[in-house]
């Protein structure tokens, strides 16, 4: 998988397309260890529910957290909360009822949110981005805080075995993080150029218009 990976990262750019994600790829593959380090990692089995954990300076009102789904391919967050409340119709369909924060008052600066009845769907990146403020000497001071948390969902039997300490030969090895970051981004880039390369072209006169 991995060597699929970087063959992909590695292939030339079609016609008219961005060079922009070789720089993206070169840079992540090379400083990987570093960029990928604050990454946290939850394992959990089917029906269970997990906690994606973030915080922020406990000091700082939060006026904006947006918790989202890196390799989620429609629209909609995973958790949102905007001027002291959160806004459920935001949220994709498939966590919707599903997630809250843990702490509704985000006491010290807790944004993490709860995911119940987590379902091997729900495994991949989530990533926190937090906008709080704070006084100073009479000064308000934004402050924007990003995170992000791996999840992982086992089915029972790999659950079993991992916790035991045993090893189970349909557990696969662990993707590395900063080739799962990547590949999510490879992955939203061409969603995006496949749909403006759909996109209908209008004809009018000797003017187009996309």
């Amino acid at each position: 998988m991995i060597v699929l990976l970087l063959c992909a990262c590695l292939l030339p750019p079609a016609a008219g397309e961005c060079v922009c994600d070789s720089w993206f790829i070169s840079a992540l593959l090379l400083f990987c260890p570093s960029s990928c380090s604050g990454e946290q990692e939850e394992t959990v089995k089917p029906g269970d529910m997990v906690t994606l954990q973030s915080r922020c300076p406990g000091d700082a009102v939060v006026t904006l957290l947006e918790w989202v789904r890196l390799d989620q391919k429609s629209d909609g967050y995973v958790f949102f909360y905007r001027g002291d409340r959160p806004y459920a119709n935001y949220q994709h369909p498939s966590f919707r009822g599903r997630v809250a924060l843990r702490d509704p008052e985000m006491a010290g600066g807790d944004v993490s949110v709860t995911v119940r009845n987590v379902s091997v769907a729900d495994a991949g990146t989530y990533t926190c981005r937090v906008i709080s403020r704070t006084t100073e000497h009479d000064e308000q001071i934004s402050t924007e805080f990003r995170d992000a948390v791996r999840l992982t969902v086992t089915d029972a039997e790999i659950w079993s075995n991992q916790v035991s300490g045993e090893s189970t030969s349909s557990t696969s090895p662990q993707f590395p993080k900063c080739l799962e970051t990547l590949l999510s981004h490879l992955l939203q880039q061409r969603t995006m150029r496949e749909e403006r390369r759909n996109r209908p072209t209008m004809h009018c006169g000797s003017d187009i218009y996309h």
